[in-house]
């Protein structure tokens, strides 16, 4: 079974990589920053699909094959736990990283929460006051917000 889902991925990662390929190369008209963004894209779904394989595959296998072969997992199995359960943790992280215009908000994000400028206004600024609800003003200071 593991091996069917194996091929699978494996298959369809790879038609799906020739295809991209293939209309990369046909489709001069379109723009150098779509390209971009489909090979971004393709990637980050290839870093979805080694997390996978990496954190849940390999240690679902050692779980359910060892004890077939006569291999006791004894210490391993913390180890293997820790694995899976890292996996929902790590899974977001390759479009968190690999698309441009995501991993450009992130450092830009860590900029400012690091020099301390989050949410707080500049000297030269347009103020921007919009009503919400009853109650509820939005004061926007050159693209953030705060409440």
């Amino acid at each position: 079974m593991v091996g069917s889902s194996m091929f699978c991925v494996g298959f369809l990662g790879y038609l799906c990589y020739s295809e991209l390929s293939s209309q990369l190369s046909m489709t001069s008209s379109q723009s150098q920053v779509a390209n971009s963004l489909q090979k971004q894209l393709y990637f980050a779904l290839v870093g979805q699909t080694v997390i996978p394989i990496t954190f849940m595959y390999l240690p679902i296998c050692v779980f359910v094959f060892g004890p077939v072969f006569m291999v006791e997992i004894g210490v391993i199995s913390t180890y293997l736990t820790h694995a899976v359960t890292l996996y929902p943790v790590l899974d977001p992280l390759p479009n968190m990283f690999i698309i441009k215009s995501y991993r450009n908000t992130i450092i830009d994000f860590y900029h400012r929460l690091k020099s301390g400028t989050f949410c707080r206004p500049k000297n030269n600024h347009i103020a921007v006051e919009t009503i919400t609800s009853v109650g509820t003003t939005m004061r926007q200071y050159n693209g953030s917000v705060c409440f």
